[in-house]
């Protein structure tokens, strides 16, 4: 058995281990906030970065009232923090995706068409914006 001095210690350390985790989360996800307004401003999607960054935060503020009861329903912060990870992993690849697409191309595919664009990115924008909630 560890004495409480060590447990301490231990608890430490896994406390900056999933702090420096969330550190570099949140510096891509920033990173992509950044250059995701302009980028699909240049590719053709005027707006449609900004919104979804409003869409984000709107969702951010909302989950956060309704947070706790989730996150004991899910099981605790842990798996909280690994859902939200996840939803934001997938909103910065929707968003890199969204401002890859050549809209001036004539025969594109069904998943760079222009609705398809704003399907993703809205939706994986609430989803980022309640999993950073939890």
């Amino acid at each position: 058995m560890l004495s409480t001095k060590k447990q301490a210690y231990l608890n430490l350390a896994r406390a900056t281990h999933c702090s420096v985790g969330f550190f570099i989360i949140s510096i891509s996800i920033n990173s992509v906030q950044n250059v995701q307004s302009e980028a699909m401003d240049e590719t053709g999607f005027d707006k449609l970065g900004f919104f979804q960054l409003a869409i984000v935060y709107l969702c951010l503020g909302t989950g956060s009232l309704i947070a706790k009861p989730i996150m004991t329903l899910v099981g605790g912060p842990q798996r909280c923090m690994m859902i939200g990870s996840f939803f934001d992993a997938l909103w910065i690849l929707a968003s890199l995706s969204a401002a890859t697409v050549d809209k001036d191309a004539t025969d594109v595919p069904f998943y760079n068409s222009e609705f398809f664009i704003f399907l993703v990115t809205s939706v994986t924008s609430i989803l980022a914006g309640f999993g950073e909630a939890l």
